[in-house]
């Protein structure tokens, strides 16, 4: 039987020697199977290498992500605190400044007979029924609680009454007395971060006066004044940028401009 063979020659061109190798048939199917399979080898592991390095380099982008996603919550939960202190303080101070509080709503199609309201017609004759002595002590009342005096002596308007700005700002030394506007009831005493020091004093039914950033409060919730009663001194606190008094005045519910009911001087 005749053996089958191949015989490989190799004949460079740089010499005139050849150099030939006879390989028999089946070692050179073996060879060749050795070669595929490094081939393939090496191909996988380049495949596996490249796969596992990309995926080193995701991980690291998704670790990164991931530590920038929780900076970013982290702050967005510092803010959210923020927001909701601020609403309370926000909701504080119109509680205390009586913004929010309004009358019950009336159903008048569901109301019975004993709770239909009866209206009085103010005329006249019904004035007429007032005594002289009643009538003069409900004038003497009015003008007792209402505001007519400047809570500071000696003072500049620094900033006037607008839509944002619900009040005036009255600068003058630091320490100076604040007194009452009129006669009152102090409706409370407190502090927060926005106006720091301050003194709510309740006017009769209609006035409400708020003074604000005070350095020091001398009276306490419940305390009975009289007007030019001095209540605390001028300071900067909470949010200033120098010593000021903030003073506003509500009318019914309604914040109305200090520097018309007390003729305060002019902005500078």
């Amino acid at each position: 039987m005749v053996r089958k063979e191949v015989t490989l020659v190799v004949v460079p061109n740089y010499q005139n020697k050849s150099y030939s190798k006879t390989l028999s048939l089946t070692t050179l199917r073996i060879l060749l199977g050795i070669l595929i399979v490094l081939i393939i080898g090496l191909g996988t592991a380049i495949f596996m290498t490249t796969r596992f390095y990309y995926q080193m380099l995701r991980i690291n982008y998704l670790t990164r992500r991931n530590a920038q996603l929780e900076t970013e919550h982290a702050k967005l939960q510092v803010l959210k605190e923020r927001l909701v202190k601020l609403e309370e303080e926000s909701q504080k101070i119109k509680n205390m400044l009586g913004v929010d509080k309004s009358p019950p709503k009336v159903d008048f199609l569901n109301l019975t007979e004993n709770e239909v309201p009866i209206a009085v017609e103010t005329t006249k004759s019904t004035k007429n029924l007032l005594s002289p002595e009643l009538a003069n002590q409900l004038k003497n009342e009015k003008i007792q609680y209402t505001p007519a005096q400047a809570p500071l002596v000696n003072y500049v308007i620094s900033k006037g009454f607008n839509l944002i700005h619900t009040g005036v700002d009255l600068v003058a030394p630091l320490g100076t007395p604040v007194s009452a506007t009129a006669d009152g009831l102090i409706k409370d005493v407190g502090e927060d971060s926005i106006y720091g020091k301050y003194v709510l004093i309740q006017h009769g039914p209609d006035y409400t006066s708020f003074y604000g950033h005070l350095s020091r409060t001398i009276k306490t919730k419940g305390d009975k004044v009289t007007k030019g009663n001095f209540i605390g001194y001028l300071g900067a606190t909470g949010q200033v940028s120098a010593p000021h008094l903030h003073f506003e005045i509500i009318y019914k519910g309604e914040k109305v401009d200090p520097a018309k009911i007390l003729r305060l001087k002019s902005p500078r």
